[in-house]
């Protein structure tokens, strides 16, 4: 019998990239994290084992009134856990405890089952679409296909220059945060959009009007999986959302990625959520366990 805690920071990559391939979570990725650092996190991944059983989560300390708590990264995703075990989170609250902390907040990826773990609660939903089955669109609504139409008729091309796809991203995000009203998490510093806009593992698209980038899409992959990572666009932009990601789906699609995360809503059942729900996925909630430890 296998228990305990094995934890890795960004300073050993090669562990890292082992314990993200154990995952399987693009968002878990050593570049992906490493761009956080920017942004004054200092990411770290876990992995926690109890006989075959596996929690993978990639976390960040906060402080709070003199003490340390602990808090998944901000993603469309979260831990992974293979098999619903309270002892997992036993021995993980065994770790926390050792390490002086307070509390946590684990947010795991939506395909997690977590029946059985009285910790767990349901928080926002996302969006899993089957890119097999999403093509050709007979899922996706008649809205968006208009939206799709709509833009092509407008002249929109796609754009793959990550130079300039970084430049409009650092741009276009912070007014794309305030438009949708997001909290101070949702803030990443220019340095951190740049990387992630550079990440080569990431699909990173584009769309432009004549007036130049309107719309920019990232979309973090590992093997098979994809997440809708950020969506940043200016007031013309909002326009050609549908056909942006629509582009990325085909791409992505072409990598051989066969679920792509395309996110929710801001907040439960807002405007972006009913507009991701067009797209035929299938709404799942993050689960979410909040410890005192």
């Amino acid at each position: 019998m296998k228990t305990g805690v094995d934890v890795v920071s960004l300073t050993d990559r090669v562990r890292w990239d082992m314990a993200h391939a154990r995952s399987g979570i693009p968002s878990h990725g050593w570049t992906f994290n490493r761009a956080l650092t920017a942004s004054g996190m200092e990411p770290v991944i876990a992995t926690v084992e109890h006989d075959s059983d596996t929690m993978i989560v990639v976390f960040y300390t906060r402080e709070w009134r003199g003490y340390l708590d602990i808090c998944t990264t901000l993603s469309v995703s979260g831990a992974i856990m293979t098999r619903a075990d309270p002892v997992l989170l036993d021995t993980w609250r065994g770790y926390a405890i050792s390490r002086g902390w307070v509390a946590g907040y684990l947010q795991f990826e939506p395909e997690s089952r977590l029946e059985g773990i009285l910790d767990a609660a349901p928080g926002n939903s996302v969006f899993l679409v089957d890119l097999d089955q999403a093509f050709p669109p007979d899922r996706v609504s008649e809205i968006i296909r208009r939206k799709i139409r709509r833009a092509e008729a407008g002249g929109v091309r796609l754009v793959e220059d990550r130079t300039a796809l970084a430049r409009a991203v650092i741009q276009l995000y912070p007014e794309t945060m305030r438009r949708a009203g997001a909290g101070p998490h949702y803030s990443f510093s220019a340095a951190t959009l740049d990387a992630w806009a550079n990440d080569p593992g990431s699909l990173v698209i584009g769309a432009a009007l004549e007036s130049g980038i309107e719309a920019v899409g990232i979309f973090p992959v590992t093997g098979h999986r994809a997440e809708f990572h950020i969506g940043a666009s200016s007031m013309a932009g909002r326009d050609l959302s549908a056909w942006l990601i629509w582009q990325a789906m085909a791409r992505l699609r072409e990598r051989g990625v066969a679920r792509l995360n395309l996110g929710g809503g801001t907040r439960p059942g807002d405007g972006l959520y009913q507009f991701k729900a067009k797209f035929g996925g299938t709404a799942l909630p993050l689960q979410a366990v909040r410890q005192v430890y």
